[in-house]
């Protein structure tokens, strides 16, 4: 389930930085995809028209879209994971205790920071690997098809590392509004409304007396 993040009213200011930090970079990440989109979407309508209109198929286009799907496949992927947007099954989580709760959640940040990790070392090497080879058609280094996976690595470090610990320290912005929801409602006792007691007595009325006059 997605929520949306906020700004909490207790945020130290380095934590509004590192909020500013890490909101910039997955919106130049977000840039970067929609970039690669855009020029993707030319490249095969190019595709379709040189194929079928000029009768001469451009055969770079295809090698670089595949590129550019890597890219944008696994660029989106990190911002997903910074703004919560990927699916998850939380019905056990939700109906656990708070304290179980939190734990769950810094484990599962944990989890895929780790994921994360290994998958820029491991992503490197391919890069180290396939760097002295060409993409065919492109005469690109084939190692630039397995950068945007170390990219992404990184950034899924950073992004669940840095969620994991404020999480721990019960400094990420939103969880409270999430467990305050998931706990149930405030019960209305006095005390929650701000309210005395015990409400004043009226004032002793005599009973003869004719509503609408004082005696």
């Amino acid at each position: 389930m997605t929520r949306q993040v906020l700004p909490g009213p207790g945020e130290s200011r380095a934590e509004r930085l590192l909020d500013l930090l890490l909101g910039g970079l997955a919106r130049l990440v977000t840039l970067i995809s929609g970039g690669c989109l855009v020029v993707l979407i030319a490249i095969f309508g190019w595709l379709v028209f040189g194929r079928y209109v000029l009768n001469e198929t451009p055969t770079w286009a295809e090698q670089l879209g595949l590129l550019l799907i890597v890219v944008i496949t696994f660029l989106s992927a990190a911002v997903g994971v910074q703004e919560q947007r990927h699916l998850s099954v939380d019905f056990f989580r939700d109906a656990l205790p708070r304290p179980a709760r939190v734990a769950l959640l810094v484990l599962g940040d944990l989890v895929m920071a780790g994921f994360g990790l290994l998958m820029a070392l491991n992503s490197w090497d391919l890069v180290v690997f396939k760097w002295t080879t060409s993409i065919p058609l492109l005469d690109l280094p084939e190692g630039l098809r397995s950068l945007p996976l170390v990219v992404c690595g990184w950034l899924l470090v950073l992004f669940a590392a840095s969620r994991a610990l404020r999480r721990a320290l019960g400094r990420f912005p939103g969880d409270e509004a999430m467990h305050a929801e998931l706990d149930g409602p405030v019960p209305l006792t006095a005390e929650a409304l701000d309210l005395p007691s015990e409400a004043p007595r009226d004032r002793p009325r005599d009973v003869g007396a004719r509503p609408g006059r004082e005696d």
